[in-house]
């Protein structure tokens, strides 16, 4: 809401705005990750820019936040539509997102996933492959156990994204 108003908690809104923040991270890591096409060129940069007028307007008018995450929310929701992007999109929509968090401040500072996680990642993966999912089950619950989470994202390099829980 806007900082001049009076704000109403709610568990509902607190979950809201976790919600929230972790499409934005989501949106990061898939970025991090993703598989740059080399043929098709979506021109995010214009998308981009087009935005990042939107929010400045919306910070310049009485620092009006939600009007600005909606920019930050509706510019993931177009990169999410594409089915490809090259390199040149790809750092468009990163700068996009990390001038953007330089206000907001809502970015995870990813940590080093460690060696063991990826190994495990990686065996779970190969299971999958050879369509052994008993194995991938047990792959995906130790990973769980360790603390990490893993998603299948055929569009990232290593065909999986791993985070924290």
């Amino acid at each position: 809401s806007h900082y001049r108003k009076q704000m109403n908690f709610t568990f509902e809104s607190l979950e809201s705005g976790q919600n929230g923040i972790n499409k934005i991270n989501e949106f990061m890591r898939k970025l991090d990750n993703i598989k740059a096409s080399s043929n098709n060129h979506v021109n995010i940069e214009k998308i981009a820019n087009d935005y990042l007028k939107k929010f400045n307007k919306a910070l310049e008018d009485d620092l009006n936040t939600s009007i600005a995450l909606a920019c930050v929310y509706e510019f993931i929701n177009i990169v999410n539509s594409k089915k490809t992007l090259d390199k040149p999109d790809i750092k468009a929509a990163l700068n996009f997102m990390n001038t953007t968090d330089k206000v907001l401040g809502l970015i995870e500072k990813e940590e080093k996933i460690p060696k063991k996680i990826i190994d495990l990642a990686n065996k779970r993966l190969a299971a999958r492959n050879n369509k052994d999912f008993k194995q991938s089950d047990k792959l995906r619950d130790e990973i769980n156990k360790l603390g990490y989470e893993i998603k299948d994202d055929k569009s990232s390099k290593q065909g999986f994204i791993i985070s924290r829980l």
